[in-house]
């Protein structure tokens, strides 16, 4: 570090030097010089009282006096400037203040330089606190390069040097560039670490800040170590309170389930349920990180614990105001599907119409009205969607209000409920569906991926594959630009493509785009989810098409089925009457297919032998 420190400041030195030789004595005999610096005496004595409004009209003062008496470059001048820009920043005024600073700065480049490295690292601190990391960053290396003719003993100056390259690595940490902020933490934490609890616990920030950035280029083994020391210092200290203790347990959770570790993430991510419920934190985000332990119990297995968590979640929105409710159970009613817990995801569905109908709005109204709709689409139960349809269209017809968005989910809503019995008039209602949507912006784009994706879905039912795959590509695209967290329903883009790949021959294709999606199925659905199992039996009728795999096709086949036969009572008294429950047939019968498929292959090579 002392290396590097000494190569900036020779750099600096040829790069930056005073303009002229300058006495730092003022004559304070000069009238405006007394009276300004009494001035500056007083905004000083009144800035440490909290009077900020004195203290900016004393600076201001000493700033006219000095411009007029020295002129704008005089680091005098430049000293008024730059307390008037620390006020002005704390006061949040952050134009009138960043022109202050950028006046000090401009004074000590002229005339006094051994002042520099301070005031850019006031300005960069400024600028961070407004989120201007770009600016912020290049004031941090040029600070660092100012100490080199600063009047810090060479120590002090090292020291600083240490100090400053931590605040330029949590810079480049804020802006991702991990690699590089990386070295800057390590060589901080390096000087001053010495591995004690105190210092775990002093230090919490920076390590904080170097495990976030080792997890983002792929050192999960030591990010989820200096985590692991974050969250034993504040539990040996019994201080909860700190955001960077369930901040941490956060994100432990996330390395752990990236690494397929689900005991671990669910110990993890139910201490920073228990934690945030001590602390009494707000009932939406506590609800959503049960939901979150729900989602990992369910991926084991744990069924019947997945659903106590999502009704402890239901029981948290209960304190929630009525929009953000409607929202929340809207995505409860997604977890409880998506764990294989149907009818607790009819429940919540249900109570959520009855919540909209009561605040008298009419996007919640039509929202429920098709979230509900939707819901029993996926049970297979269409008869029952179908007057939901209508009560949302009804609705949403009588409506002058730009609803582009509940439009949109109505047509896309009914699309879907005629995909098997009507396709041409779902096909109509889809496209109409996008129409509305592709006015949306940023994560509302979603609806329209996931029309896209439907409609992929009827033309490969139609067998107009080529087309099927534009829809499917467009699908995944639109997601990943607008809404990349959505992993799943990405799975679904990226699979059904393949399905379509398939469709037009190019079996190879098709497996090199199904493949890479496994791994991202195993984290995103449980075991016994409906889309896990669809999902295997659809890439083992991939595998069917080209005769020399059947015997894969059959591994798919059998995976899928030992999932069915996984299924609770409930669950499959459920699905019974689904369509669900005919794709699941399907599934068996193909197992039937390929069995018989291999039994011949071996009875030919039998009689050639």
């Amino acid at each position: 570090m002392r290396e590097i420190f000494l190569l900036l400041a020779a750099v600096a030195a040829l790069c930056v030097a005073p303009a002229h030789a300058q006495s730092y004595e003022l004559d304070e005999t000069e009238p405006r010089i007394e009276r300004s610096l009494a001035a500056m005496r007083e905004g000083q004595a009144a800035g440490e009282a909290g009077d900020e409004e004195l203290a900016e009209r004393r600076f201001r003062e000493a700033l006219a006096l000095r411009t007029a008496a020295l002129g704008p470059l005089h680091w005098a001048t430049g000293n008024a400037s730059l307390q008037l820009a620390l006020v002005l920043d704390r006061s949040e005024r952050t134009e009138e203040g960043f022109a202050a600073f950028e006046a000090a700065i401009a004074a000590y480049r002229a005339s006094r330089p051994e002042l520099l490295a301070t005031s850019l690292d006031d300005y960069a601190h400024a600028l961070e606190s407004a989120s201007r990391y770009e600016e912020a960053e290049r004031l941090r290396r040029e600070s660092l390069q100012a100490l080199a003719f600063s009047d810090f003993t060479e120590a002090e100056r090292e020291e600083l040097a240490v100090e400053w390259s931590l605040r330029l690595g949590t810079i480049l940490r804020w802006q991702g560039r991990h690699a590089e902020a990386i070295p800057l933490l390590e060589a901080y934490l390096a000087r001053v670490d010495t591995g004690s609890e105190e210092d775990g616990y002093r230090l919490a920030v920076p390590l904080f800040d170097l495990a976030y950035a080792l997890a983002g280029t792929g050192e999960a083994e030591r990010a989820t170590a200096l985590y692991g020391r974050i969250i034993d210092t504040y539990r040996a200290r019994g201080d909860l309170g700190d955001g960077l203790l369930v901040a941490s347990l956060l994100n432990q959770t996330n390395l752990h389930d990236n690494a397929g570790r689900f005991e671990a993430a669910i110990v993890t991510m139910q201490q920073r349920v228990d934690y945030r419920l001590q602390l009494g934190d707000d009932p939406a985000e506590i609800a959503m990180d049960m939901m979150r332990v729900a989602d990992l119990n369910s991926r084991i297995g744990r069924a019947d614990r997945a659903e106590a968590l999502l009704r402890q979640a239901l029981a948290q929105y209960e304190a929630v105001a009525p929009p953000l409710r409607l929202q929340r159970l809207g995505e409860l009613v997604k977890w409880a599907y998506d764990a294989g817990l149907p009818a607790l995801a009819d429940d919540i569905a249900r109570a959520r119409l009855e919540l909209a109908d009561r605040s008298g709005d009419l996007a919640q109204r039509a929202d429920a009205l098709t979230a509900l709709a939707n819901l029993f689409l996926d049970l297979g139960r269409p008869d029952e969607a179908a007057p939901l349809i209508a009560r949302a269209d009804a609705i949403l017809t009588g409506s002058k209000a730009d609803l582009a968005l509940q439009r949109g989910v109505v047509q896309y809503v009914r699309g879907r409920s005629l995909t098997l019995a009507d396709p041409p008039q779902a096909e109509i209602a889809l496209l109409a569906a996008i129409r509305e949507f592709s006015g949306l912006e940023g994560w509302l784009k979603a609806n329209e991926a996931v029309s896209q994706g439907l409609l992929g879905r009827i033309y490969l039912l139609q067998q107009r594959h080529a087309e099927a795959l534009a829809r499917f590509e467009n699908c995944a695209a639109l997601f990943r630009q607008h809404a990349p967290g959505y992993r799943g329903d990405i799975v679904m883009c990226e699979t059904g493509g393949a399905e379509a790949l398939a469709g037009t021959g190019k079996v190879d294709a098709a497996i090199a785009r199904f493949l890479p999606m496994l791994p991202l199925m195993r984290r995103e659905f449980s075991d016994r989810s409906p889309v896990m199992i669809d999902r295997l039996g659809a890439l083992g009728e991939i595998y069917s098409l080209r005769a020399s795999s059947a015997r894969t096709a059959r591994h798919w086949f059998r995976d899928a089925g030992r999932r069915i036969a996984t299924l609770t009572e409930r669950q499959a008294t459920d699905l019974e009457a689904s369509r669900l429950a005919r794709r699941f047939s399907r599934i068996y019968r193909n197992l039937v297919a390929t069995d018989w498929q291999l039994a011949q292959q071996a009875s030919n090579t039998a009689a050639n032998d």
